[in-house]
């Protein structure tokens, strides 16, 4: 029989609660938990006191080394609406114990803070109802303000993966320069959107330093944010793919093996390149950066049919991001050629456009045996040749594309938003 789980005892529960004024306490949320039910002799409560460490084996950030009163202790709970309590244990790796108790910590001096008075120069003892309720509506207007940015950000994520640079990075620049919008953003979202500027500034222009000071900029609002896949791309630019792959070397999240894996395909280590995109036995699901870079890494293998198949996973999860279309596009195109006519092994070469007029004018010039020479079959041939102009890929763009996968994630495309 398994081992229970080491659940609250309600004295617990209440003093959660009450230490922060029963409010959620994450500070992009702050929803009051209690209030009056229809029936008057009762109240509504959508208030939950969460684990910060899980309370049983399996569960979201377990901690072996706890005892058992340790666990079901308050210094191991956090007050939260039933909304955020879902959300940091379907993400424990956006949501680690160390997050939680600094959201705990900031909870608690909110309501301090609120019941000394600090925070008030109203107040005095006649300080009305109607005039407190909107103190309180003023006090959430930040946590409202952000979500309705937050979605705009995850919309301008999308547009930059599939290639609308200049919309992303118009919508950045122009809320940026709303000092009084800005202002108003909770610090985890800015260090989003200054993670998010990193990563485009790093694929246009790949200029190292100035994605240097925004991810500082960035860690010094939201200091226990993960930023490793962005200091990873940093790297990269900076010192080739053995630098970045050692940032990643203990990540675990599904975007941030997108990018090793990506990373370690230009290095030409295949059978490692296989084993980091393998995820069975694990509950990490791939999504579509995944799929993408297993289908180059059947292309250079020349297993044409399984890179169909993997290509076309990806174009289902992300068939308007830009790398995805690049990609099914250059497996398309190599899987009409002959088999000889692919690189044997490394980096896979994107198509180089033809100049077809200049070989029109050429072919009308040259002897007809000559073309004919070109396009059949003669006894002891055993294909046509095929006169296919190729480049070496871009990995540099692939991968700083790769790192916004989801934000940081990061569109392995190589992407790094927040």
């Amino acid at each position: 029989m398994g081992r229970t789980r080491d659940e609250f005892p309600a004295a617990t529960k209440r003093v959660l609660a009450n230490r922060v004024g029963t409010r959620c306490s994450n500070p992009d949320c702050q929803r009051t938990t209690s209030g009056p039910n229809s029936d008057l002799e009762k109240a509504v409560n959508i208030g939950v006191a969460a684990h910060i460490t899980a309370a049983a084996p399996g569960a979201p950030r377990y901690d072996a080394g706890l005892s058992e009163e340790e666990r079901k202790s308050t210094q191991n709970g956090i007050w939260l609406c039933q909304i955020c309590a879902e959300l940091i244990d379907n993400d424990p790796e956006r949501y680690p114990s160390e997050l939680l108790r600094e959201w705990k910590r900031g909870a608690e001096e909110r309501a301090l803070a609120s019941v000394s008075g600090a925070t008030s120069t109203l107040g005095e003892v006649g300080l009305s109802s109607s005039v407190a309720l909107l103190a309180g509506e003023v006090n959430r207007l930040p946590a409202q303000m952000s979500e309705t940015v937050d979605q705009d950000l995850e919309r301008m994520i999308s547009a930059w993966r599939e290639g609308r640079t200049g919309e992303a990075l118009g919508w950045l620049m122009e809320l940026k320069g709303d000092e009084t919008r800005w202002r108003g953003l909770t610090p985890r979202l800015k260090a989003r959107l200054l993670r998010f500027e990193a990563s485009i500034g790093l694929n246009a222009t790949r200029d190292p330093e100035r994605a240097k000071e925004l991810a500082d900029e960035a860690r010094a609002l939201a200091p226990l944010e993960n930023d490793v896949r962005l200091r990873a791309v940093i790297a990269y630019v900076e010192s080739g793919p053995g630098a970045a792959i050692e940032l990643l070397s203990e990540e675990r999240d599904v975007d941030s093996l997108n990018l090793k894996a990506g990373l370690i395909l230009e290095t030409n280590r295949a059978e490692e390149y296989r084993s980091v995109l393998d995820f069975e036995g694990t509950d990490l699901e791939p999504n579509a950066e995944t799929f993408r870079l297993r289908a180059l890494s059947y292309l250079v293998s020349k297993d044409l049919d399984r890179a169909q198949l993997e290509i076309q996973k990806a174009t289902e999860l992300g068939g308007r991001w830009e790398s995805v279309r690049l990609a099914a596009a250059m497996i398309d195109y190599l899987s009409s050629l002959s088999p000889a006519a692919l690189p044997d092994g490394g980096a896979v070469a994107w198509p180089e456009p033809v100049d077809w007029h200049g070989r029109a004018v050429a072919a009308v010039a040259a002897p007809v045996a000559l073309v004919l020479d070109r396009i059949i079959v003669w006894p002891g041939r055993t294909r046509p040749v095929l006169d296919v102009p190729i480049r070496p890929v871009d990995l540099r763009h692939e991968i700083l594309s790769a790192e916004h996968a989801h934000g940081l994630g990061p569109r392995t495309n190589l992407q790094t938003h927040g």
